[in-house]
Protein backbone atom coordinates (compact mmCIF):
# COMPACT_ATOMS: atom_id res chain seq x y z
CA UNK A 1 0.00 0.00 0.00
CA UNK A 2 1.52 3.43 -0.76
CA UNK A 3 2.64 5.44 2.03
CA UNK A 4 0.21 8.30 1.31
CA UNK A 5 -2.82 6.39 0.98
CA UNK A 6 -2.36 4.48 4.17
CA UNK A 7 -1.65 7.85 5.56
CA UNK A 8 -4.61 9.60 4.73
CA UNK A 9 -6.81 6.62 5.21
CA UNK A 10 -5.43 6.57 8.68
CA UNK A 11 -6.46 10.30 9.38
CA UNK A 12 -9.80 9.81 7.69
CA UNK A 13 -10.77 7.05 9.61
CA UNK A 14 -9.57 8.71 13.13
CA UNK A 15 -11.72 11.58 11.85
CA UNK A 16 -15.22 9.62 11.50
CA UNK A 17 -14.42 7.89 14.81
CA UNK A 18 -14.03 11.17 16.21
CA UNK A 19 -16.98 12.95 14.39
CA UNK A 20 -19.21 9.95 15.55
CA UNK A 21 -17.61 10.00 19.12
CA UNK A 22 -18.44 14.07 19.81
CA UNK A 23 -21.51 13.90 17.16
CA UNK A 24 -22.76 16.39 14.78
CA UNK A 25 -26.27 17.94 15.80
CA UNK A 26 -27.84 21.18 16.62
CA UNK A 27 -26.49 20.74 20.15
CA UNK A 28 -22.48 21.11 18.95
CA UNK A 29 -23.61 24.40 16.96
CA UNK A 30 -24.02 22.38 13.02
CA UNK A 31 -25.74 24.75 11.20
CA UNK A 32 -25.50 27.60 13.24
CA UNK A 33 -25.44 31.52 12.29
CA UNK A 34 -22.37 31.46 12.18
CA UNK A 35 -20.99 33.41 14.97
CA UNK A 36 -18.93 32.39 17.92
CA UNK A 37 -20.54 31.65 21.09
CA UNK A 38 -19.11 31.59 24.22
CA UNK A 39 -19.26 27.93 23.67
CA UNK A 40 -16.45 28.01 21.41
CA UNK A 41 -17.90 27.48 18.31
CA UNK A 42 -15.86 28.13 15.25
CA UNK A 43 -17.15 30.13 12.68
CA UNK A 44 -16.40 29.17 8.82
CA UNK A 45 -16.14 32.77 7.64
CA UNK A 46 -18.71 34.74 5.98
CA UNK A 47 -22.48 34.21 7.34
CA UNK A 48 -22.13 30.67 6.24
CA UNK A 49 -23.36 27.66 8.54
CA UNK A 50 -20.53 27.59 11.06
CA UNK A 51 -19.67 24.73 13.05
CA UNK A 52 -18.33 23.44 16.36
CA UNK A 53 -16.43 20.00 17.07
CA UNK A 54 -15.98 20.15 21.00
CA UNK A 55 -12.61 18.61 21.66
CA UNK A 56 -13.00 16.20 24.45
CA UNK A 57 -11.15 16.02 27.40
CA UNK A 58 -8.99 12.84 28.31
CA UNK A 59 -8.74 12.12 31.75
CA UNK A 60 -5.76 9.72 32.36
CA UNK A 61 -6.27 7.50 36.14
CA UNK A 62 -2.97 7.69 37.50
CA UNK A 63 -2.96 3.92 38.89
CA UNK A 64 -2.55 3.81 42.79
CA UNK A 65 -1.83 0.78 44.65
CA UNK A 66 -4.76 0.03 46.99
CA UNK A 67 -3.48 -1.57 50.89
CA UNK A 68 -0.54 -4.16 49.79
CA UNK A 69 1.32 -3.61 46.50
CA UNK A 70 0.29 -6.18 43.90
CA UNK A 71 2.86 -9.29 44.58
CA UNK A 72 3.17 -12.52 42.69
CA UNK A 73 4.61 -15.23 45.13
CA UNK A 74 6.62 -17.96 43.48
CA UNK A 75 8.15 -20.41 46.16
CA UNK A 76 7.67 -21.75 49.65
CA UNK A 77 8.54 -19.30 52.55
CA UNK A 78 9.42 -21.10 55.72
CA UNK A 79 11.57 -20.12 59.23
CA UNK A 80 15.10 -19.09 58.61
CA UNK A 81 14.47 -17.91 55.08
CA UNK A 82 15.94 -14.52 54.07
CA UNK A 83 14.65 -13.03 51.02
CA UNK A 84 12.47 -10.10 48.79
CA UNK A 85 9.61 -12.91 48.81
CA UNK A 86 9.57 -12.99 52.23
CA UNK A 87 9.84 -8.57 52.45
CA UNK A 88 6.37 -8.63 50.37
CA UNK A 89 4.74 -11.42 52.73
CA UNK A 90 5.68 -8.49 55.77
CA UNK A 91 4.05 -6.26 53.78
CA UNK A 92 0.97 -8.03 53.07
CA UNK A 93 0.59 -9.35 56.06
CA UNK A 94 1.41 -5.66 57.80
CA UNK A 95 -1.37 -4.19 55.24
CA UNK A 96 -3.72 -7.04 56.62
CA UNK A 97 -3.03 -6.36 60.06
CA UNK A 98 -0.95 -9.46 61.54
CA UNK A 99 2.68 -7.93 61.43
CA UNK A 100 3.44 -5.60 63.92
CA UNK A 101 6.74 -5.58 63.49
CA UNK A 102 8.34 -1.68 63.00
CA UNK A 103 10.56 -2.56 59.95
CA UNK A 104 9.96 -4.80 56.89
CA UNK A 105 12.88 -6.93 57.33
CA UNK A 106 13.10 -10.06 54.50
CA UNK A 107 13.76 -12.30 57.51
CA UNK A 108 11.40 -15.09 58.12
CA UNK A 109 11.77 -15.44 61.74
CA UNK A 110 9.35 -15.63 64.62
CA UNK A 111 7.44 -12.54 64.18
CA UNK A 112 6.70 -13.10 60.68
CA UNK A 113 6.04 -17.13 61.67
CA UNK A 114 3.28 -15.86 64.34
CA UNK A 115 1.56 -13.16 61.62
CA UNK A 116 1.61 -15.63 58.97
CA UNK A 117 -0.13 -18.31 61.45
CA UNK A 118 -2.79 -15.54 62.29
CA UNK A 119 -3.60 -14.65 59.04
CA UNK A 120 -3.54 -18.41 57.73
CA UNK A 121 -6.44 -18.55 61.05
CA UNK A 122 -8.70 -15.94 59.50
CA UNK A 123 -8.81 -17.18 56.02
CA UNK A 124 -10.37 -20.55 56.14
CA UNK A 125 -10.02 -21.30 52.83
CA UNK A 126 -6.18 -21.93 53.06
CA UNK A 127 -7.15 -25.42 55.96
CA UNK A 128 -4.16 -25.18 57.58
CA UNK A 129 -2.47 -23.19 60.09
CA UNK A 130 1.06 -24.30 60.16
CA UNK A 131 3.11 -20.60 59.76
CA UNK A 132 4.45 -22.06 56.34
CA UNK A 133 3.62 -20.37 53.08
CA UNK A 134 3.11 -23.06 50.51
CA UNK A 135 0.98 -23.41 47.94
CA UNK A 136 -2.45 -23.36 49.71
CA UNK A 137 -1.28 -20.18 51.29
CA UNK A 138 0.55 -18.95 48.13
CA UNK A 139 -2.86 -19.42 45.93
CA UNK A 140 -5.29 -17.75 48.66
CA UNK A 141 -2.85 -14.81 48.64
CA UNK A 142 -2.00 -14.93 44.57
CA UNK A 143 -5.73 -15.19 43.92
Amino acid sequence: MNKKIFIKSTLTALSLVLISAVGFGTAYGYGSSGSSSSSGSYSSGGGGGGWYVPVPVVTVATPRVLGAETFLFTKDLRMGMQDNEVMELQKLLRAEGFFKHPTDTGYFGPVTFAALKAFQAAHPGIGYVTGFFGPLTRAEING
